[in-house]
This record gives C-alpha cells, structure tokens and sequence, in this order.
C-alpha cells in the first residue's frame, strides 16, 4: 500500500503516512488479507488522498466564542480485490468522515496527535467494516 495522497492542505506534513500505517496495521490485524509480502500478489491494494483536515468551533457561548471546537478528518480510497480464483478483481471506493472534539481552551498543538489517533482508529474501522460486508 502505498501512502495516501494529502488533498488537505492544513493536514500535518506526516499525516498521510501515519494514517496509510494505520490501515495497513488494521487490515493486517483484523483480516486474513494480503496486503503485501515477499513472492506473493498482494490481495487487496488500496489507494486513495486525504481530502478534508478542517478544525471548526461547534458549541458558541455568549459573544460568539467557541466552548468547543471540532477537528474533521475526510480521506477517500478504493480498495482493489485481486480474486484469482474468479480472474478479476473487484473494486470499491470507500468515504470516510471523522472528526474528534476538544475543549477550546487547549491548544489544537499540543492535542493533534490524540485527536488524530482516535480519527484514525475509526477511519479505519470504516475502512475494514466495507471490506469485510463486501468480500
């Protein structure tokens, strides 16, 4: 699997890599896919781009301050099946859309990494529950 595309231009520089490592761990830890290996064809191949990275205030107080704000997280991949046995391969566009809250008092820097570790863990439940319905 290659690394995913950064589309999203206030998405962190190492983002894409940290999530591509995310699917790939989560596909290798949850299915019995191939994603790649040494003399084998790889079983699913996934490509794909981060495509939204976008932090919005969502709970306004009194003066138009925000008490909390949201950072969303959009990617799009497709997801290529290599069935051997049927000779094709089945194909599939995954969107997923995720985002975790914060408490506006904290500084987006000093929190970014957990934020995105949760939007991660469930971009990539999205990501394994549409190959697992569809294989």
């Amino acid at each position: 699997m290659d690394p995913l595309e950064n589309s999203a231009p206030n998405a962190p520089i190492n983002y894409p890599i940290e999530l591509t490592e995310a699917i790939k761990s989560g596909i290798q830890n949850n299915t019995r896919l191939l994603l790649s290996g040494e003399n084998t064809k790889p079983q699913v191949t996934i490509t794909g781009k981060i495509t939204n990275y976008v932090v919005s205030p969502i709970a306004l107080q009194e003066g138009d301050n925000a008490a909390q704000n949201r950072l969303t997280v959009s990617a799009t991949m497709d997801i290529y099946f290599d069935c051997p046995n049927d000779n094709y391969t089945h194909e599939m566009k995954v969107v997923s859309t995720r985002f975790a809250d914060y408490n506006s008092s904290q500084d987006i820097s000093s929190i970014e990494s957990q934020l995105l570790s949760e939007i991660n863990t469930q971009i990539v439940q999205d990501v394994i529950n549409q190959i697992l319905s569809n294989w």
